[in-house]
């Protein structure tokens, strides 16, 4: 059902997923001028004006399917292999997102010498141990089941 526990983990997975596309991944100062790295991209920020520098395509894409991909498994309570599979799915894209966004990253001016990472860069983490809590969660479902069968 989607009172379980599992779809409290899958939610706040998505949710945090979702806060990607908003929380600075990597800032920098160079001068007078703050960029930040976001999943939607690469922003200058001077004198209070905010541009657009560069869009990271696949990122954007990334973060919204592993969104996604959490909150349609919620609602494939009623088969948990397929539930399971789902976020073990996201859990993959998000290496994946993680690896992208590694070399995404080194392209901020400045380099990354100069730069310091935000909050953004541990999100992709918080996912993980969120969805790897929804399994678990899953796995104690099915154990319940199985003792159940036992009993009749």
């Amino acid at each position: 059902m989607i009172q379980r526990i599992q779809s409290v983990w899958l939610f706040l997975a998505g949710l945090t997923v979702l806060g990607l596309l908003f929380v600075p991944i990597v800032v920098a100062d160079e001068g007078t001028t703050h960029y930040e790295i976001t999943a939607n991209g690469l922003y200058s920020i001077t004198n209070g004006v905010s541009q657009k520098l560069d869009t990271f395509i696949p990122l954007i894409v990334l973060t919204i399917l592993v969104s996604l991909i959490f909150f349609v498994s919620i609602f494939n309570y009623k088969n948990r292999k397929v539930q399971k599979r789902g976020i073990s799915i996201g859990i993959i894209l998000m290496l994946v997102y993680s690896f992208i966004t590694s070399r995404y990253v080194t392209e901020i001016p400045g380099g990354i010498d100069n730069s310091t990472f935000s909050t953004g860069l541990y999100i992709p983490m918080a996912a993980i141990i969120f969805s790897m809590l929804a399994i678990r969660g899953i796995n104690n479902d099915e154990k319940l089941i199985k003792s159940a069968d036992r009993l009749r």
